[in-house]
């Protein structure tokens, strides 16, 4: 049976390596390039099993895989994308499925684990069968059709699922993936209206699954990360509230941090003039606040900034953080304690967002004590207004003159300014009320009043003024550029801004008001929420929802040029000394290195890194372990599984028959899951467990999967344990070899690089080659009776008479086979019993023949079932032996000798037998 990888490319040097490294199943891998020029052409030529064939991008995927499949040669065809990689698992399994499908079976889907922000994480929400078969014979009716998404056609019979994953790395570039995004969106046929269609989705990124894992071998992907002298990644994040008032105190920030500020594709406000780089998000379509798309937008950040516990942003923000251990801080308007929590969705999101905020900034001193009202501590929050650009809203008579006489308003008029948002809580009718009472006592002034805004009491509030007859003193305008907003206040002689205060709302700062007083222009407010910190002896104040108090402050102060003269005065002093946004960003970036020094500090890291596994139940303890499994007796009647993990080997143990199967694991929430499917568990670390609650000689078998390289002594473990192996039980370990080659041409390339699984996971304490396991067991007191081992698929392809192999830059000569095997054996497979034990107490002298027919037939069924137990071979040899069967003798050791070349008794029993057939 042949099989053929058929990959596609197109400038992939980046990619491509990897997924050539992982074709060691392949007989032949057909690459079709579509016009590479960085080198992908080059790497694909430097693999023997790879054969290349140029043809042009045509914009036509489709046709570039069939032009793939009509130069495979396989019985079967595997698909491979330049930026995917096959799992280890897949790599390992592959051949052997191919070799028992049926029949009717003409393809198979597999499972996509596509990796977002490094090799640790992957995107949840797509991870399943993929649509489009991976595998699938090689027929004459089969090919490739459509432009993009494309399938192919022509496979006449079952396909079925398999359940193993290839590694995609598509994800995990964001640059990268945003090109794509951009390509993909030029492709009518594609679905993607735009770029951001494609790269902002719901992936739900979590830890990858243990068994996606690529094979040691597979180079690792090296993330294109900033280096230690780059400006930390700061992510504004407003939803749809961005507005360039309040971005204007980070603007000066950009040369010590790199600022990206994150909205919705809607925002409510003009956002066109703000000087940091946008990115908009869609929005979900029944909550306009929540962004579709954020955590993939922010996995790469360092800090994350956004604003109020209101937002569901904001809760959108702590997620990712307990994710990816962001540090986040919390921009605070909101100035009315407990505001909304009457709604029991609200209070929890609220809750959520104060504990896990990092740090608050509140606007004003309202702001600050709400939150401490609401259980946040005061060490945590820092006071810090928003401020304006001084240089831009400033006195500036000629601007006033030049929008006068724009709007058709003489030099001599007095004007009235509001701007905000036509609403009832900003006062509105208060103040066309008042203007009505003013006009009164101000009989031969002109007076027009500017109403810049709009909302949604703007219809009502023109009728109003209609109806009052005072409609020629006003002018409506409904939108003003922010970027020119400073001539409407520098045009004005007074500003009014008559807030009023509501059970949900009161006025959280008044920017206006700030703006207005920058511009020496005198201000009237009222005393509600955070205005009075805001205003202070700088403007006149009075009682919210009074408009006779408003009309007569009105009067006084266009009455009195003297007075407007003073306030505007001391205006543009409060805004120069307390709201300056060049002064404030200074204060804002302090914060910013204050918090990312603090997680520096506590150990805590603003990248991407693999959760501690008690955060996460992954697939590294959900492994059923079928090899361990064969390595078990039958006849089994009490199983101690050390490092159970979820316990699913002691599960089909039980299922078996096995009457008790104690589990004991390290991690407590594995415990709980573990108690569900084993008789009993014993929480703990089995270094530290000094005795377990069970007799001399109680169990059968003692399995040690995977655990002997995670202890600090593994010796001693092996000695503690061994009192509570029945004398004639076995004890069965799984132990990584170090010796691989794939460790090998690691350390060839100058690199020892930890993983999240295989021979060098991050955990692994001790490393072993096949003697340091020989010699660990027999110092701790038991004798090898099996060695099996996990092979890499490459060693099968090899040449039987290999003597020597190059990896990368080194050649090793001279090779025995059994050394030529154990460069590719990725674990080892143990079977020991106590040393001083007879392995066979059944007496051969003193048997009868049926007893020895009995044994011979015994063994035989268990060889059926397990024909790679060398203990039982070696037995049945022996058996053989003394019936005078010699070459059936000889085929059972010959049998052991071909698992394991070097296994000493087994040399010695042959040995014997061929001296017994030359004597005869």
């Amino acid at each position: 049976m042949k099989i053929s990888v058929s990959m596609i490319a197109l400038n992939e040097a980046r990619h491509i390596k990897r997924a050539l490294s992982s074709c060691t199943f392949a007989d032949e891998i057909v690459v079709v390039d579509g016009g590479s020029t960085d080198g992908t052409i080059e790497i694909v030529r430097s693999f023997e099993k790879a054969r290349i064939i140029e043809h042009p991008w045509e914009g036509h995927f489709g046709k570039q895989r069939q032009i793939s499949l009509e130069h495979c040669q396989g019985d079967w065809v595997v698909r491979l994308d330049a930026d995917e990689v096959f799992s280890e698992e897949f790599e390992r399994g592959i051949r052997a499925l191919l070799e028992s499908t049926r029949p009717e079976v003409v393809g198979y889907r597999v499972r996509k684990c596509n990796l977002v922000g490094n090799e640790h994480f992957y995107a949840r929400n797509h991870d399943g069968f993929e649509d489009t078969p991976r595998i699938f014979r090689n027929l004459p009716g089969v090919r490739w059709v459509k432009h993009v998404h494309e399938i192919p056609v022509g496979l006449e019979g079952r396909i079925e699922d398999w359940d193993v994953y290839v590694v995609h790395y598509n994800i995990i570039d964001k640059e990268r993936f945003k090109k794509k995004g951009l390509f993909y969106s030029k492709i009518p046929e594609s679905g993607f209206e735009s770029p951001e269609d494609l790269y902002f989705r719901e992936y739900d990124i979590q830890p990858r699954p243990a068994r996606s894992r690529v094979s040691v071998h597979v180079p690792p992907f090296v993330v294109r990360d900033q280096d230690d002298s780059s400006s930390p990644r700061i992510a504004i994040i407003r939803g749809p509230n961005l507005n360039p008032w309040e971005m204007q105190n980070y603007e000066p920030l950009d040369k010590d941090f790199d600022i990206t500020a994150f909205t919705t594709r809607n925002p409510n406000f003009n956002i066109e003039e703000i000087m940091v780089p946008v990115v908009k998000l869609p929005s979900h379509p029944e909550n306009p606040a929540y962004m579709v798309g954020l955590e993939f937008a922010l996995f790469d950040s360092d800090l994350i900034y956004t604003a109020d516990t209101t937002w569901t942003f904001s809760y959108q923000a702590i997620l990712i953080k307990e994710k990816f251990n962001k540090p986040v801080v919390c921009l605070q308007w909101e100035n009315i304690p407990f505001a909304y929590e009457e709604y029991e969705q609200m209070r929890l999101m609220k809750k959520k967002v104060r504990e896990g905020a990092d740090f608050f900034i509140a606007v004003t001193e309202r702001a600050r004590e709400a939150l401490m009202l609401e259980g946040v501590s005061p060490e945590r929050i820092t006071v810090l207004p928003m401020g304006i650009n001084i240089n831009r809203f400033k006195p500036d008579r000629s601007a006033a003159l030049e929008l006068r006489e724009d709007l058709g308003i003489r030099p001599s008029e007095k004007v009235i300014l509001f701007i905000g948002r036509v609403v009832w809580e900003k006062g509105i009718y208060d103040l066309i009320y008042a203007v009505k009472l003013a006009l009164g006592d101000l009989k031969g002034s002109g007076i027009r009043v500017i109403i810049t805004g709009r909302g949604p009491e703007l219809q009502s509030v023109r009728e109003r003024v209609e109806e009052l007859g005072i409609s020629d003193r006003f002018v409506f305008i409904e939108s003003y550029p922010y970027h020119r907003i400073h001539q409407l206040f520098n045009m004005a002689d007074i500003f009014v801004l008559p807030s009023i205060s509501l059970r949900t709302w009161k006025e959280q700062l008044g920017m206006v008001l700030i703006e207005a007083m920058a511009c020496a222009t005198p201000v009237i407010s009222t005393l509600s929420g955070s205005i009075p910190e805001v205003v202070g002896d700088a403007g006149l104040l009075v009682q919210p929802n009074d408009p006779h108090c408003l009309a007569h402050a009105m009067v006084d102060l266009l009455k009195n040029e003297r007075m407007r003269l003073e306030l505007g005065r001391k205006g543009r002093e409060r805004v120069e000394s307390k709201f300056s946004a060049e002064k404030i960003s200074q204060k804002i970036g302090e914060v910013f290195n204050h918090v990312l020094k603090g997680y520096r500090r506590s150990g805590k890291n603003t990248v991407l890194e693999k959760p501690d596994p008690g955060d996460h139940v992954d697939d590294y303890y959900r492994q059923e372990r079928r090899d361990v499994e064969a390595l078990i007796p039958d006849q089994v009647g009490r199983v101690l599984d050390i490092g159970c993990g979820e316990g699913l080997l002691g599960k089909r143990l039980l299922e078996k028959g096995v009457r008790e199967v104690v589990g004991v694991e390290l991690v407590a929430h594995v415990c709980k899951k573990a108690e569900k499917n084993l008789s009993r568990v014993i929480c703990g670390d089995i270094e530290e467990i000094e005795e377990l609650p069970f007799e001399e000689g109680y169990f059968d078998c003692i399995v040690l999967a995977d655990v002997l390289e995670h202890l600090k002594d593994p010796l001693s473990v092996l000695r503690k344990i061994r009192k509570y192996l029945d004398p004639s039980g076995v004890i069965v370990a799984s132990i990584p070899n170090v010796r691989y080659l794939g460790v090998i041409r690691m350390l060839i390339n100058g690199q020892w690089r930890y993983e999240d699984a295989g021979i060098l996971d991050r955990t692994h304490l001790r490393f072993f080659a096949k003697r340091d396991i020989e010699d660990l067991f027999t110092n701790a007191g038991y004798v090898i009776t099996g060695l099996t081992s996990n092979i890499d698929p490459e060693y099968h392809s090899l040449d039987p008479d290999t003597r020597e192999i190059t990896i990368d830059r080194l050649t090793i000569k001279d090779l025995t086979p059994e050394d030529l095997k154990d460069l590719f054996v990725l674990q080892y497979l143990v079977r020991a019993r106590v040393s001083g034990v007879n392995l066979l107490t059944d007496d051969m002298e003193s048997a009868t023949k049926e007893d020895i027919l009995e044994m011979k037939r015994e063994i035989e069924s268990h060889l059926r079932g397990h024909p790679g137990d060398l203990e039982a071979l070696l037995k049945y040899a022996r058996i053989c032996l003394h019936s005078g069967e010699l070459d059936k003798a000889l085929e059972s050791l010959d049998t052991i000798l071909l698992f394991e070349p070097g296994h000493g008794r087994a040399k010695v029993l042959k040995k014997e037998i061929l001296q017994l057939n030359n004597a005869s």
